[in-house]
C-alpha cells in the first residue's frame, strides 16, 4: 500500500489501521461456487452493455459496463468486477454498500489490475461566475439546487486555513488544459492562471474557488479540471479491493465506515485532498 504523498515529498496523511487474525477473510471462493463475474472497461464498454463479456459482441448487448459504479449496482453478492486498465482514468466516484457485499468464504472481488480511480471533474465555462475584470469563481451546484462536494483536509478545519496548502507535501489539485496550475493563500496574489481556495469565506461565503484567466485567454477555452469527487468508499462486509490507485479525490483515496472482513492489496492512494487510506467505525479491514 503506497500513502498519500506528493511527488519528491514526505507523507501527507496517514490514517491508522488496524489489523487482526483474519485468516477467514481472505479465503477466496470455492472452486464449486458458482461465481458471477463483470467487466468494465472505460473504452470499449457502454452501462447499455451487461456487463458479463471483456469485449463487446456482435449483437451489441453482451459486453463490458464503461462505469465501475454500473458494475457496482449490477453485482450480486459474492461477485467479481475485473477492470479493465485501459490507461484511461475512471473519473467517477465508487460506492460500494447497500446490497453490494461478499460473504466469509466468497467475498465481493474488485480487481482493477492497476487501473486508477480519479475525483478529478472537469467545472465547465457556465459553471463560472464573473466576479471582477479577469476573476472569476466557481459555482458547484447539484441538480437539486444544493452545493455540491468540495476539495476537503482535515488539515483545513483544524488549522482554519485559508486557501489550499502551498507546503511541498501537499497534493497539487487544481489543473489547467492537464498541467498542474498556482494556488496561492489570498486573493490579491492571485496570478494569471493561478487559483484561490477561500476555505475562511475571506471575500464572500467560505468555500468558494477564485480562478484569474490567462493572459489572452477565454473560460470556452480552457479545461479547468479540480477534485469534486470521493475516491473508492467501502461500507460492506467483505470486500476484497486490490491492483487498484485512487487519485485526487477530494476526501480520502480510500474510506468506509464499518465494514466487517474487509481486505486491501496492492493499493495506492495518493495525491489525495484528506487521507490516502482511512476507516471509521468498528472497521475490521486487513491491508
Amino acid at each position: 500500500m503506497k500513502i498519500q504523498r506528493k511527488h519528491g515529498g514526505a507523507p501527507w496523511c496517514l490514517a491508522v489501521v488496524f489489523m487482526g487474525a483474519m485468516a477467514a477473510v481472505a479465503q477466496m471462493a470455492s472452486p464449486t461456487a458458482m461465481v458471477t463475474t463483470l467487466y468494465v472497461n472505460n473504452r470499449t464498454g457502454s452501462d447499455a452493455f451487461d456487463g458479463r463479456a471483456a469485449e463487446p459482441a456482435a449483437e451489441g448487448k453482451a459486453g463490458p459496463f464503461v462505469t465501475i459504479m454500473r458494475a457496482v449496482s449490477n453485482a450480486p453478492a459474492s461477485a467479481h468486477i475485473e477492470i479493465a486498465n485501459t490507461g484511461l482514468d475512471y473519473r467517477e466516484r465508487v460506492r460500494v454498500e447497500n446490497n453490494a457485499h461478499g460473504t466469509p468464504g466468497a467475498p465481493l472481488v474488485i480487481d482493477g489490475h492497476g487501473a486508477t480511480v480519479s475525483g478529478l471533474v472537469t467545472a465547465p465555462a457556465t459553471s463560472w461566475a464573473l466576479l471582477k475584470d479577469d476573476i472569476y469563481w466557481f459555482r458547484n451546484m447539484l441538480p437539486d439546487g444544493k452545493p455540491g462536494p468540495m476539495p476537503n483536509s482535515n488539515w483545513l478545519g483544524f488549522l482554519k486555513h485559508s486557501g489550499w496548502f502551498t507546503e511541498p507535501e501537499a497534493p497539487e489539485i487544481f489543473f489547467v488544459n492537464g498541467k498542474a496550475a498556482p494556488n496561492v493563500l489570498t486573493l490579491e496574489a492571485l496570478p494569471a492562471g493561478g487559483f484561490f481556495y477561500d476555505t475562511l469565506g475571506t471575500n464572500g461565503p467560505s468555500g468558494r474557488v477564485y480562478f484569474r484567466l490567462p493572459h489572452g485567454a477565454r473560460l470556452e477555452e480552457l479545461t479547468i479540471d479540480m477534485p469534486l469527487n470521493e475516491g473508492v468508499f467501502i461500507n460492506a462486509d467483505y470486500v476484497v479491493v486490490r491492483n487498484l490507485r485512487s487519485i485526487y479525490s477530494q476526501d480520502d483515496g480510500f474510506a468506509g465506515f464499518w465494514g466487517y472482513g474487509d481486505v486491501y492489496e496492492n493499493i495506492d492512494g495518493s495525491f489525495n485532498c484528506d487521507q490516502g487510506f482511512s476507516m471509521h467505525g468498528n472497521s475490521v479491514t486487513l491491508v
